[in-house]
């Protein structure tokens, strides 16, 4: 007679480590869906450095020594390449906001923040390079900047790149109209990355908004060759009280 086997049903033990990790992993993945959501109707930006009591700059490294990094002809063409390709994307009927704002999320969707590699100390020359921006689309502060000057100057509007040693930060002002106006796409683009999520903390602000916004904040000047120059002064407001919503949604 054939033995009838009945299934025992085993006990569940303790979930594994790994089981705990995916799940975690999950609800993340979750949570962070969710609040690309909700964020611009909250006015929130938790993602961006700008919101970040730890925040993260590389510093900066004069352009002399960097003139080894994309200097070769195949690099140089790359890069020019790249920077035509971005210029190409902006309708030439359009106002000069528009054209700063597409540049700004461009760089913010295609290039991310050298993070990994600025946490273990490692941080690559080319990080701190338009090349490094465009090319290879990871970049700190400074490649970001030199990358957003190198776009404004293609399309022919006016900007620098400026220069915080207290906060060992760079990022730019920007003409539009007659005017000045702050432009910091580092701590626009979220850490960790979020893709196609660009945020407009620090996208044209004066001068009183970026002081009152960060009180080390206070100086800043353009790093030439032969020695610091005065920036321009930023006194336009007009900017100053735009929300996520607003730049997103156009309102």
């Amino acid at each position: 007679m054939k033995k009838i086997r009945f299934a025992s049903r085993k006990k569940k033990g303790p979930k594994s480590a790994l089981t705990i990790v995916k799940v975690g992993l999950e609800w993340a993945f979750l949570l962070s869906v969710l609040l690309v959501v909700i964020m611009p109707f909250t006015g929130l930006n938790i993602f961006a450095r700008g919101n970040d009591s730890n925040r993260m700059f590389a510093g900066t490294i004069m352009v002399s020594a960097l003139k080894d990094i994309g200097s070769s002809p195949e690099e140089q063409q790359q890069l020019k390449q790249e920077v035509q390709r971005i210029a190409g994307l902006l309708d030439e009927d359009a106002s000069d906001l528009q054209k700063v704002k597409t540049v700004h999320d461009v760089l913010v969707r295609n290039t991310v923040y050298d993070d990994v590699n600025y946490r273990n100390g490692t941080l690559p020359k080319v990080s701190y390079t338009a090349y490094g921006a465009l090319v290879r689309k990871t970049a700190v502060c400074q490649g970001y900047s030199l990358a957003f000057e190198m776009l404004m100057e293609e399309i022919g509007i006016p900007c620098v790149t400026v220069v915080s040693d207290e906060l060992k930060h760079a990022w730019n002002m920007v003409q539009m109209d007659g005017e000045w106006y702050h432009v910091d796409v580092t701590r626009d683009d979220p850490i960790p990355d979020m893709k196609d999520y660009v945020t407009y903390e620090y996208f044209l602000l004066s001068d009183a908004k970026m002081q009152a916004d960060d009180p080390e904040q206070i100086h800043w000047v353009i790093r030439g060759e032969n020695g610091d120059e005065q920036p321009p002064k930023a006194g336009n407001r007009q900017y100053d009280s735009r929300s996520q919503r607003d730049w997103m949604y156009g309102n």
